[in-house]
């Protein structure tokens, strides 16, 4: 599953909370406003609430989102799982083809 899917796959709240989390960040004083739909948008769009799509959620937002999560999972991954309920594996494989080499000379 790709990140983008990852995040979109979220629960509406959790969803909402990466969005508002990220761009507090990027502008602390920033608050979400009260925009109109977009019927397009909306029609583009079913994986997104409209209680999202009123806060000014974008196409972009998904993407910059995802980028976000990605950077708590590393960042924070204490956080990260309390936020998804997805932990971070501990053991990466730096060079998964030198260890399947390892494996298959035994």
């Amino acid at each position: 599953m790709t990140p983008i899917r990852s995040a979109l796959s979220l629960p509406e709240d959790t969803r909402i909370e990466i969005y508002t989390r990220r761009k507090m960040e990027e502008e602390p004083n920033w608050t979400p406003p009260h925009n109109i739909i977009d019927v397009e948008r909306r029609k583009k769009s079913p994986t997104v609430s409209n209680r999202m799509l009123h806060m000014g959620y974008s196409w972009d937002d998904e993407v910059y989102d995802s980028e976000w999560i990605q950077s708590l999972a590393v960042r924070e991954p204490n956080e990260f799982q309390e936020l998804t309920g997805y932990r971070v594996p501990t053991q990466i494989l730096l060079n998964p083809v030198a260890n399947v080499r390892r494996i298959s000379e035994k």
